[in-house]
This record gives C-alpha cells, sequence and structure tokens, in this order.
C-alpha cells in the first residue's frame, strides 16, 4: 500500500480519528470543550458537559471513550468524577497529514 494510515503518535490511528470526527454530536462535544478551555471553563465533567449539549449522561459517556480512544479527549480523575478537555496533539497530527495533500 502506498501509505499507511497509523503514523499519530498520539496512539490513535488516522481512521480512528476520522471516525470519531464523522458524528455530529462527538463534533459538538468537542467544541463544548474547545469553548470551555478559552474561556478558563475546563475541564468539564460528564454531567456539564451532558447539559451543555442536550444529551443524556449515558449517551455524553459513550461518545467521550470513543473520542478518548481516538485521542482527541483527555480524562482526569478527580475524587469521584472524571474531568475532560480535549487533547490537541491528535488533531495536529490530523492537520499535519492532511496538509500532505494541499502540495
Amino acid at each position: 500500500m502506498c501509505g499507511e494510515l497509523t503514523d499519530v503518535a498520539s496512539g490513535g490511528d488516522i481512521d480512528g480519528i476520522l471516525r470519531a470526527l464523522a458524528n455530529e454530536r462527538r463534533r459538538e462535544i468537542l467544541e463544548c470543550l474547545r469553548e470551555a478551555a478559552a474561556a478558563g471553563d475546563a475541564p468539564l465533567t460528564i454531567t456539564r458537559l451532558a447539559q451543555r449539549t442536550g444529551m443524556d449522561r449515558f449517551a455524553t459517556s459513550r461518545h467521550l471513550a470513543i473520542l478518548r480512544r481516538a485521542g482527541l479527549v483527555s480524562a482526569l480523575r478527580r475524587r469521584e468524577r472524571f474531568e475532560h478537555s480535549l487533547n490537541g496533539v491528535a488533531l495536529e497530527e490530523l492537520e499535519e497529514w492532511l496538509l500532505r495533500f494541499l502540495v
């Protein structure tokens, strides 16, 4: 094959990142995390993300698991909850991969 799609150092792969980004609800979660970080309000718990997106906590948790596996979101355990924030490394690597096609 010409090129492998697993050259992402964040632990994910380009296919996994693209699959995660293909879902509108997951992109909405990423946008909420971006806005929270820009406002100095990050990281966010599942409950706060669910409130901001209008999804229930189960759906939010399911989508976050996919985003974490793709390397797009980081989770840090604080006491009894997990706090989530953007992991820009995977997006930077996706950008680098995409830029190869703009030559």
